[in-house]
């Protein structure tokens, strides 16, 4: 019988370690918008794989929030195939070096850029709500519906990002975002660093031919 109670109570305990603690929707924000208006700079080797894809991506990612024009970013992506994405604090730009350099202009915060453009992130102007947050193992998992698509200049059909962070200290370890069609893009952030020198040089680009 001892045994029996024994193990249950080794059984609920184990279970409750692994229990998710839901957040308050406002804490959440106050905390993702936090982060990233703390992040100065930031440096991370990426992957990213979307549902249905038989690759995957690999690159670097960069971010400064810092001089004259904040909000400057480089998808850096190295494998399959070399391309960029480039925001230079004014304009974004999809930079296919692989074929050829091809360049295409894109709303300057389309999909996922929205939280990095600009020099302070308030969610709710980026049409970004909670709609659920928990704290489980250590890990942030923020929950984020898009519910405006900045006046329409956005026409990459993203409606759901879900941000994943380390608490301790808080870093973003982890991105989905589903589009309209429900595929899921997951991109892992693996070696970040943040508040380091970044060479500005990284983020300036001036197309020869736009395309829209």
């Amino acid at each position: 019988m001892l045994r029996t109670i024994g193990l249950m109570v080794a059984l609920v305990a184990a279970a409750s370690l692994g229990r998710a603690e839901e957040m308050k929707a406002a804490e959440a924000a106050r905390l993702v918008e936090g982060y990233f208006n703390s992040t100065k700079t930031m440096q991370a080797a990426f992957s990213q794989h979307t549902t249905g894809e038989a690759f995957t991506q690999e690159g670097m990612f960069y971010l400064s929030r810092t001089g004259s024009n904040p909000g400057k970013f480089l998808w850096d992506y190295q494998t399959p195939d070399k391309q960029r994405l480039i925001a230079t604090g004014t304009a974004l730009y999809f930079v296919d070096d692989a074929n050829g350099g091809r360049v295409t202009e894109l709303p300057i915060k389309a999909g996922l850029a929205r939280l990095f453009a600009g020099k302070r992130l308030t969610l709710a102007k980026e049409g970004l709500q909670v709609e659920r947050a928990a704290r489980e193992d250590g890990k942030l998992k923020v929950d984020l519906r898009v519910i405006g698509n900045l006046g329409g200049d956005d026409t990459s059909g993203v409606r759901r990002v879900v941000l994943v962070f380390d608490e301790a200290p808080m870093q973003l370890r982890e991105a989905r975002v589903t589009d309209a069609v429900d595929a899921v893009t997951v991109m892992t952030f693996d070696n970040v660093q943040t508040g380091i020198a970044l060479d500005d040089k990284m983020f300036r680009f001036v197309p020869r031919l736009k395309q829209i």
